[in-house]
């Protein structure tokens, strides 16, 4: 048997020299440069609004609900496509498959359908080729909704008395409170209101939205949230979340103003971009099984047509929805929760996660 053949392991000149970087008394704390921090002092960093425009590209302006409550007569979509410069009108009936862009609770609808639940809700999209126009048809909003006025909660102590809560209430207990406030040296008792605060920051809510080979979607969006956004458009284009690329090289800011507030703008980008290459032809629900309890769920099979270049096509869900305040809201399974079995459930039903939705969500 032949003995092995000896090996030889040079090492190379650098290698037995000590890199001041990886030592423990030099690495630690050092200042590291950001990876765009030459492009952000010399202006070249690029952001949303600095890509280039392909060619056909159309510019989308909201039009917004001028109440804080009401139900919604009728949109005079005609009158919107009249105007100069708007190349197509959307609302809630072209979207091809979920109104929804609520992150935990379903109930934030991408365009106002039936009910408007708050002042600026956007009700209607403007497309245009030009920025300027599609912004100043939009801002005529008033002049063409008829929307039925509804008395409105405007205060938290309002709406504590009405029993209408984003999530369900949630009491902390620790000590014994009142015999400790009783017994203060020093006790200051008033009433302050502070109204609802943003980050400002220097870069707004903007996504682009590309139509790309094989049904795809490439979307440009500026957001802390990129899978969420992944999902949104999915489920609103009714599409598979792999047909759904999103991209978000750097945002000018966010601070927590870009996770799920981005969603409604991605929706509507991809809404847009679809629309103008698709025919929504419908949806029919083809059954329904409703399952008692409180709050009751149900499993709900429909089928979603539309027509494109490539011919007309279907797609076949069984999905779960629950129903809270009379409302049915879609359970999305592809959406992670942040919610343990003992939780208060995110669907505001009154339960406990485990007694509730966690069941539909595996």
């Amino acid at each position: 048997m032949q003995p092995e053949a000896p090996t030889r392991c040079i090492e190379p000149a650098h290698m037995n020299k000590t890199v001041d970087a990886f030592r423990p008394s030099t690495a630690a704390g050092r200042a590291l440069p950001h990876e765009s921090a030459h492009l952000h002092v010399a202006g070249q960093a690029t952001y949303i609004d600095d890509l280039p425009e392909l060619v056909g590209t159309l510019h989308a302006a909201l039009g917004l609900s001028p109440v804080a409550h009401g139900k919604l007569i009728s949109i005079d979509v005609d009158g919107l496509k009249a105007q100069a410069g708007v190349a197509a009108v959307l609302t809630a009936a072209d979207i091809p498959g979920l109104n929804d862009c609520g992150a935990l609770v379903h109930d934030d609808p991408i365009l106002a359908d039936g009910d408007v639940r708050y002042l600026g809700q956007p009700v209607f999209v403007v497309l245009s080729r030009n920025r300027d126009t599609a912004r100043r048809v939009a801002a005529r909003a008033p002049d063409f909704l008829k929307i039925e006025p509804l008395p409105a909660l405007l205060t938290p102590e309002a709406a504590h008395a009405a029993g209408q809560y984003v999530v369900p209430p949630m009491h902390l207990h620790r000590g014994d409170t009142a015999p400790a406030l009783a017994g203060a040296p020093a006790r200051l008792q008033g009433q302050f209101r502070l109204g609802g605060q943003e980050q400002f920051y220097l870069e707004g809510q903007i996504s682009y939205a590309i139509p790309k080979e094989d049904h795809g979607l490439l979307l440009h969006c500026s957001t802390q949230h990129p899978s969420e956004m992944q999902h949104a458009v999915a489920h609103a284009l009714n599409l598979h979340a792999h047909d759904v690329l999103v991209e978000c090289r750097r945002m000018g800011g966010g601070f927590g103003g870009k996770e799920s507030q981005s969603a409604v703008f991605a929706c509507i980008a991809a809404i847009a971009a679809w629309s103008q290459h698709s025919q929504w032809l419908g949806l029919q629900v083809s059954g329904a099984e409703q399952i008692a309890g409180t709050p009751a769920h149900a499993w709900v099979t429909f089928t979603a047509r539309w027509r494109d270049s490539d011919g007309e096509h279907a797609h076949q869900e069984r999905s779960a929805f629950v129903q809270v305040d009379g409302h049915w809201y879609f359970i999305d399974p592809s959406v992670p929760l942040k919610a343990n079995r003992n939780d208060p459930c995110p669907c505001a039903g009154g339960q406990k996660f485990k007694k509730c939705c966690a069941s539909y969500l595996t």
